[in-house]
C-alpha cells in the first residue's frame, strides 16, 4: 500500500489535546494512513481499512486498557 490519495484527508480527533502528542488518521476506500501530527513530513503508516477497522474494534473493547 502507499501514501498516494492521502494527501488533504488528514484529520485529529477532536478528542486530542492541544500538547501534540497524538496522532493523525486518513482514511480512503484502499488505505489508512496514520502519521505523527509533530512530524506531518515524516513516515506514515498504511494499513488496509479491515486492519484499521480491526485495531479500532479491540481499542473500543478495551483490548488496550492497562
Amino acid at each position: 500500500m502507499t501514501t498516494a490519495g492521502l494527501a488533504g484527508r488528514w484529520r485529529k480527533s477532536s478528542r486530542s489535546a492541544q500538547q501534540g502528542a497524538c496522532v493523525e488518521v486518513a482514511v480512503t476506500y484502499a488505505a489508512v494512513g496514520i502519521r505523527d501530527s509533530k512530524d506531518r513530513d515524516g513516515a506514515v503508516f498504511v494499513v488496509s481499512p479491515a486492519q484499521w477497522s480491526a485495531f479500532t474494534a479491540r481499542i473500543k473493547d478495551g483490548h488496550f486498557n492497562r
